[in-house]
């Protein structure tokens, strides 16, 4: 469960937008702002900024395609079609323009929501996460440079392997889901134990991990979709970035 600052349980829903369904939380009123989690969390993930943001705004939490309780089709799990399940969401909810904060892979369907409609999205937070076809791919290789900077990505060519992901990680999601969640963190007690929970008990559902992959698994086909005007933006902060 999430709550408002005041103590009262956030409002959820689920809206069938773009072909899919999509489990959401609002709450809060002023202006509009939607939080997109990454992989592999939820909606859950913003429950302690939701508190701080529903004084002021509307908050809106969905959960993306395929993941925590929202639906898990068979396709369209690449950064652009996603980036759609949440404009027709917040077109749904009757938000017409509204700032998107988005982190991990979240972030990265908040700039496709951004650049690609840009009379909607008044502003963009852009946390933790690289960028498909900007360098992201380059650090799933194994070289001395990305395991001594602790940038080998060894997951993502993992996770690409038709099949032999599924076989091995069914039955061990808990195993999976709590080594990734504390690694990535600097502190990993901050991993509190109702997150992981949550995060297990949705993952493990049926299609949950399959869901996961295919996000993983359209990395390729995300950056093919950059725009051009997209990338006039995103070079030179990534060189501002290596400097």
């Amino acid at each position: 469960m999430m709550y408002e600052h005041d103590g009262r349980p956030v409002r959820t829903g689920r809206a069938g937008v773009n072909g899919t369904s999509l489990h959401y939380r609002t709450a809060g009123s002023g202006p509009a702002v939607v939080l997109l989690h990454g992989v592999p969390k939820t909606g859950y993930h913003w429950r302690h900024l939701l508190k701080r943001l529903t004084p002021h705004h509307t908050v809106v939490v969905p959960d993306l395609r395929g993941l925590g309780d929202s639906a898990r089709p068979a396709g369209g799990y690449d950064s652009v079609t996603m980036s759609e399940d949440v404009a027709e969401l917040m077109a749904h909810l009757g938000h017409e323009r509204y700032a998107v904060a988005g982190e991990d892979w979240g972030a990265v369907i908040g700039y496709q929501l951004a650049a690609r409609h840009r009379e909607r999205v008044l502003a963009l937070v852009f946390a933790e996460a690289l960028f498909p076809g900007f360098g992201f791919e380059e650090h799933t290789a194994l070289t001395p440079e990305n395991v001594a900077g602790g940038m080998h990505l060894w997951h993502l060519g993992f996770y690409f392997q038709p099949d032999v992901p599924e076989m091995l990680i069914s039955g061990h999601e808990r195993e999976l889901i709590t080594y990734m969640i504390k690694n990535e963190r600097t502190h990993p007690d901050s991993a509190t134990p109702d997150a992981l929970e949550e995060y297990v008990r949705t993952y493990s559902m049926p299609g949950g991990i399959r869901a996961m992959l295919s996000i993983y698994r359209a990395m390729l086909v995300d950056a093919e979709e950059v725009p051009d005007e997209m990338a006039d933006v995103i070079l030179p902060f990534l060189a501002r970035s290596a400097a």
